[in-house]
């Protein structure tokens, strides 16, 4: 079972760019951290658990920075990620320092929180803060073949109430539709063998003499209009583009379930 304990855990994200740090605040929220941004290290205000760096230009500047920090907090152990590029490496006297990869995606992202705060899945409250809306006992079925992507999914909607089952690919998911009453589908677009817009297709037929219309969602990495389009004319309701919020989640749930 899945806790609903919120994770009292702060990360302090560190001299990204506007977007960037608006990106990194929505994923951190997402995943249900206290989160504060800052231009500079002396800019941090309250202790922190964890720090998001985009990676210094000027290291040993940096380093005597860095060490005022966590003399300032009395945290020693202080945990540090740089954010970098392919073929950004670490000098001294940071050779130990976690790296992650720009542009930074929701599962690497987790990923490396997992592994930096020795975290798991059931510890972390999904919820973005301020988000009110509970959907109990929602019946939504995921068809999404990556096994990071599928975790987190589940846990997103298990935190709103849902209740979820998740099909590995296309074949699944229409299989898991003949013989289950959902009220609504989140659909990956790209699978194996029978992928999101083949699965829809048949879905649609399969409702065709019922009367029965059941919502399904898109997830999808591509945003142009011409995938908007093949998500419509698959017979798809709606979108979420990846990777999404436990906000936008909540907000596409509220879009598509009919009264």
């Amino acid at each position: 079972m899945l806790s609903d304990s919120l994770l009292e855990k702060t990360i302090a994200i560190v001299g990204l760019s506007p977007t960037s740090d608006r990106i990194m605040r929505d994923n951190l929220t997402g995943f249900g951290f206290t989160v504060v941004s800052a231009s500079t290290l002396d800019e941090i205000a309250s202790k922190p658990d964890l720090v998001i760096f985009d990676h210094p230009e000027d290291v040993q500047d940096f380093a005597a920075q860095w060490s005022d920090l966590k003399r300032k907090f009395e945290h020693p152990d202080l945990p540090l990620i740089f954010l970098g590029f392919v073929g950004s490496k670490h000098t001294e006297p940071f050779m130990d320092v976690d790296l992650l990869i720009k542009p930074v995606r929701r599962q690497r992202l987790w990923a490396k929180l997992s592994e930096v705060l020795c975290l798991e899945l059931g510890q972390v409250q999904t919820n973005t803060p301020g988000t009110k809306e509970h959907f109990d006992n929602v019946r939504i079925l995921v068809a999404e073949d990556n096994d990071l992507n599928q975790m987190v999914a589940e846990h997103l909607l298990t935190s709103l109430g849902c209740i979820v089952k998740v099909a590995k690919d296309g074949r699944e998911a229409v299989n898991a539709f003949r013989k289950e009453q959902f009220d609504l589908i989140l659909m990956d677009g790209q699978m194996p063998d029978v992928d999101g817009y083949e699965a829809t297709i048949r879905i649609r037929k399969l409702e065709a003499n019922s009367g029965r219309h059941i919502p399904i969602v898109a997830m999808t990495a591509n945003v142009a209009d011409t995938d908007r389009e093949a998500c419509v004319a698959a017979g798809m309701d709606d979108f979420l583009s990846k990777p999404f919020t436990s906000q936008e989640l909540t907000d596409a749930i509220r879009r598509n379930l009919r009264s």
